[in-house]
């Protein structure tokens, strides 16, 4: 449309364009997103023995399910990523003895919610017992905002948050905006060097750049919205 009235501006836009694709095809600018949403470290032992004292709950933030799973019956289970987050609260549990609240609703209208399917993986393969089921949110600020409820009946108010390292800015933000004292516990922190080969600026198909879009629009609209 430009072209023919304005070629320096259509000239301008297309290379603008290009360069931007180029970018976020990039291992180099994933790495880039990354960092900006990495900004809790993982959580050391020592760390967690200095606040375990005031902390009363571990609370795990559900990520999705792998549905009609056939090598297990053709049942719902959770996703991967999940997986990787209640592995983690297991680990956890072992070394702290605190209860653990799984929190996760049918976002799609499912039978079970993903907290019920979290509580299965947590009692039923990692033999450690799940005290809460919040089943009933479908967003990050729902998970906050039914846990803290739940949470209050028991007079806790400090917990030790268990999702995705880039995912942990938004749902700190969360919790504490509801009035919850937060220690996170990220897991899948992938807190890499800066990229230097000459490989990182290959293009290439970028695994995680939607996820790490989403993350920044979110924190955007949260922060907007709430």
């Amino acid at each position: 449309w430009w072209m023919p009235r304005h070629r320096w501006r259509a000239t301008a836009a297309v290379v603008v364009s290009i360069l931007l694709l180029y970018s976020f095809s990039t291992p180099a600018m994933i790495q880039v997103l990354l960092r900006g949403l990495n900004r809790y470290p993982p959580l050391t032992e020592s760390r967690l023995e200095q606040r375990a004292t005031d902390i009363g709950a571990i609370v795990v933030l559900g990520q999705g399910r792998y549905p009609s799973a056939p090598e297990y019956g053709g049942r719902d289970t959770i996703s991967s990523g999940g997986l990787a987050r209640v592995r983690y609260a297991a680990w956890l549990h072992h070394r702290t003895n605190l209860p653990i609240l799984v929190t996760g609703g049918r976002p799609a209208g499912e039978k079970s919610s993903e907290a019920f399917l979290m509580r299965n993986v947590l009692q039923d393969e990692f033999q450690v017992p799940v005290r809460w089921l919040e089943e009933d949110s479908h967003t990050t600020w729902e998970n906050a905002l039914l846990s803290q409820r739940l949470l209050r009946q028991e007079n806790i108010n400090h917990v030790l948050l268990v999702t995705h390292a880039i995912h942990m800015p938004r749902a700190v933000w969360s919790f504490e905006r509801v009035g919850m004292r937060v220690t996170p516990a990220p897991t899948l922190s992938s807190l890499n060097q800066w990229p230097t080969k000459p490989s990182c600026w290959l293009p290439g198909v970028s695994g995680g750049i939607e996820s790490l879009f989403h993350e920044y629009l979110g924190l955007l609209w949260y922060r907007w919205r709430y």
